[in-house]
């Protein structure tokens, strides 16, 4: 008798057991099915120009918010906006002017947030040519990157300046600055994280002479969506930005830690680069002390309209409000 209940005793507690294991599972299940699957389509390649985003998905932002966040890398000839815009990805991130022109053109995408809140361009000479600023241009060879903003960034820097455009050469050239270091070309362009850095590397003292000091007002990276996932998401939305914006705070606090985390998605990168980019990165994106990512209005996203506009970029001016959810 006694044994019967020891043996209904030790099937109980196996009963119990299994039903714990189960219960387990489940949740877990649970947890992993709550999770909204979400591809963030970059402007580029894996760099530290993205150390917030990597590190919101290293640090567990993202998943602490419900959301599964995968990154795919862009590169030359990939276009975000057409990612985005067909509905094969959920979130890009792209420049402030490729939302503007896509709006123009009737493409149902819109701006989340504005993360490089300061124009992040730049034309810049080695500092023993006495190239100082725009008028400085004058009689010089200076290289654009056909197909890039930098053409009209230019054309407009020319005109605020009051030069003509027969005055300067304009020189065609791609990503190898070996025409620069060879003194072939007299002004560099490019973005401020990344060939100003590249020729100091080099051992260059170079002068930046800076687009947004010449009414060139375009904002950088911005997080964007397709109106169709926005209706359909708002709430995954808003989590995506406030935890990037926890990311890129994480980042500017534990730059090491960061440069870690870009590697992880660079693997070929060099640490020292990546290192100086983080770092000149960060302060465009955090001007004037902002303390979220939700900061974009209509006058923002207007003025922006109106230099596109004024230099012939777009044909007619849309509405601002067309650019831009407002995210609370």
């Amino acid at each position: 008798m006694k044994t019967s209940k020891i043996l209904k005793f030790i099937a109980i507690i196996i009963i119990i057991a299994v039903l714990s294991f189960i219960i387990i599972q489940l949740t877990g299940n649970n947890k992993t099915t709550d999770q909204l699957d979400i591809t963030v389509r970059l402007l580029w390649l894996n760099q530290a120009q993205f150390a917030g985003i990597y590190s919101a998905v290293e640090e567990g932002f993202y998943r602490a918010e419900g959301l599964n966040v995968s990154i795919i890398p862009g590169g030359p000839g990939i276009n975000p906006v057409r990612m985005i815009a067909s509905g094969s990805e959920e979130l890009g991130i792209c420049s402030a002017s490729d939302i503007i022109i896509a709006r123009e053109k009737n493409i149902p995408v819109k701006a989340l947030a504005v993360i490089v809140i300061d124009n992040p361009t730049s034309f810049f000479a080695k500092k023993s040519a006495g190239i100082n600023n725009v008028k400085d241009f004058i009689g010089k060879k200076v290289g654009v990157k056909i197909g890039f903003e930098l053409e009209y960034y230019l054309t407009a820097m020319l005109k605020f300046s009051n030069v003509k455009e027969e005055q300067i050469e304009r020189v065609p050239i791609q990503f190898d600055m070996t025409p620069f270091f060879n003194d072939e070309v007299d002004v560099w362009c490019g973005y401020r994280i990344n060939e100003p850095n590249i020729a100091r590397e080099k051992g260059f003292d170079i002068v930046e002479i800076l687009p947004k000091e010449y009414g060139v007002n375009i904002a950088g990276d911005v997080i964007f969506t397709s109106e169709e996932f926005y209706q359909r998401n708002p709430e995954a939305c808003r989590k995506f930005v406030n935890s990037t914006y926890r990311g890129w705070i994480f980042a500017r606090e534990n730059i090491v830690k960061a440069v870690e985390y870009t590697m992880k998605y660079n693997e070929k990168g060099d640490r020292k680069h990546e290192t100086a980019m983080l770092k000149s990165i960060i302060p465009l994106i955090f001007e004037g002390d902002r303390t979220s990512f939700s900061d974009q209005d209509a006058n923002f996203w207007k003025k922006m309209i109106d230099f596109l506009y004024n230099n012939k970029v777009i044909e007619f001016k849309i509405n601002s409000a067309d650019c831009f959810w407002k995210l609370q």
